[in-house]
């Protein structure tokens, strides 16, 4: 179908507001229905209901949320939020945050850094359920998305560079947060000095040298390098 009959069609700007609307219904289900379970290695505080949103992956979700609706809302006529959505880079941003959420959390699974799903009562199951639609079905959405295109247009390679942008700053709000708060909050292990220090020296103990940071600088670089990567391809 091309961009032109796509923009124009009412079933697609259906299936984007449904699917838009039961995004925005599970995260308020989320906090609205919070239920916090002690776990020592994953959950050993109790962070709060909102704390949920300090997370890369439900960040993402939420900008995908905003993009089906306002593409909803375009296809149905709306001409301002047609000139945002009908841009290509907002596509290309929104998918490649997306796209890098669900692929750095299938590879955490068989390292140990997720927690298990478990189905044995409806809080856990809607846990995991939550995790799967965040992690494992949106971002596949998106992609088969990205190949009916709401515009002809192509992208610079030179906006390239404004792919990492978001997530400096989430990646410095992470770090600064972590250090400063109490207990501390990292919301991914990447981001803690003590665990990227452990990786390169497991038989030394962390006290707190600026090291840590050191270490964790070229890391984040090839981070951000993924996302403009993950943009590029």
């Amino acid at each position: 179908m091309k961009s032109a009959e796509l923009k124009n069609s009412k079933p697609f700007g259906l299936f984007c507001l449904i699917v838009g609307v039961f995004a925005v219904l599970v995260i308020f289900h989320r906090t609205g229905c919070y239920f916090y379970e002690y776990d020592p290695e994953f959950a050993p505080y109790d962070y709060g209901r909102f704390n949920f949103f300090s997370y890369f992956t439900i960040q993402s979700n939420i900008f995908v949320c905003i993009y089906l609706l306002m593409t909803a809302s375009a296809v149905f006529g709306n001409e301002k939020a047609g000139k945002i959505v009908f841009n290509p880079l907002t596509g290309a941003l929104v998918t490649t945050y997306i796209i890098v959420t669900g692929a750095v959390y299938c590879c955490g699974i068989p390292l140990g850094f997720t927690p298990p799903f478990v189905w044995d009562t409806p809080v856990h199951a809607m846990s995991s359920f939550i995790q799967v639609f965040h992690h494992m079905i949106i971002p596949p959405l998106m992609v088969l998305l990205w190949f009916f295109p709401l515009s002809d247009e192509r992208i610079s390679f030179r906006l390239l560079p404004y792919f990492g942008i978001y997530p400096f700053i989430y990646s410095v709000f992470c770090i600064v947060r972590g250090k400063v708060s109490n207990p501390p909050f990292y919301a991914y292990p990447f981001y803690n000095p003590e665990f990227v220090f452990g990786l390169f020296f497991r038989d030394r103990m962390y006290t707190g040298q600026i090291s840590g940071y050191v270490m964790m600088l070229p890391l984040l670089v090839v981070g951000i390098g993924v996302f403009i990567g993950v943009a590029a391809a």
